[in-house]
């Protein structure tokens, strides 16, 4: 959308086009965490690399918001790469991956190290790595009582990790609250959605992370089924706390 209103104000010469491509490039701080970091919160097949190079096309035309939201993402998002092969998570605020990740995940991650690399070659990734000392807490399963469960934990931050696509590959989800707060997409957690055609153990399913240490909660609710997401679904392996 953002570069559709950028290309017809070109074409047209209609500044309106460009007026909605700004105001949904802002738009998309809606999807950010409470650091201010981008959160993947579609399905496992959402596309981040477009949204990268959107933003990369403004700030090469002297657009402020759009060079940092690159840079100050990207310093996230180095910390959500695998050591072993340099692939990157979904999320840009949480741990590296540690199972299989299929292209539709680790494409935003690397189009925004090389959109930031063009923008601030000077810049570093941040120093600290909240997730480096943290430690999973093994569950089987959350279970849902009357319709919904919380979490409270303590901790910066949360990854909640399950098997991807765990009844392949299509149906199954739960919405999702952070802290009360229903998030914005409403899609919550998709996890029976695996464009890989099956089951994709050790995933990270959500990560979210708060500019401290703090008491928080996350909740799950039953949401009516529908015929693209199916019925209520969630089955967690383990949940880390970020330090």
């Amino acid at each position: 959308m953002i570069e559709a209103g950028s290309e017809l104000t070109d074409a047209t010469h209609d500044p309106r086009y460009a007026d909605d491509a700004r105001a949904t490039e802002h738009a998309v701080r809606k999807l950010d965490d409470d650091r201010g970091i981008f959160t993947d919160l579609q399905a496992e097949n959402d596309v981040v690399e477009p949204l990268v190079l959107a933003m990369l096309e403004l700030a090469h035309s002297g657009d402020g918001f759009a060079k940092t939201w690159i840079v100050r993402n990207a310093g996230a998002a180095a910390h959500a790469r695998r050591a072993s092969d340099g692939t990157y998570g979904r999320f840009f605020d949480g741990p590296p991956p540690r199972g299989i990740v299929t292209a539709w995940q680790s494409n935003g991650g690397l189009a925004l190290e090389i959109a930031a690399g063009l923008l601030a070659p000077d810049a570093r990734a941040e120093s600290d790595d909240p997730w480096r000392n943290a430690t999973e807490v093994a569950v089987d399963g959350l279970p849902m009582r009357g319709g919904s469960q919380f979490m409270a934990f303590t901790g910066a931050g949360v990854a909640l990790f399950g098997t991807l696509g765990e009844r392949c590959c299509e149906l199954g989800r739960v919405g999702l609250y952070v802290d009360g707060h229903e998030l914005v997409d409403r899609t919550g957690i998709w996890q029976n959605k695996s464009s890989a055609g099956r089951p994709l153990p050790d995933s990270l399913l959500f990560a979210w992370r708060w500019p401290s240490r703090g008491k928080h909660i996350i909740g799950f609710t039953d949401d009516p089924a529908n015929a693209k997401e199916g019925g209520p679904f969630l089955h967690l392996h383990g949940i880390m706390p970020g330090r």
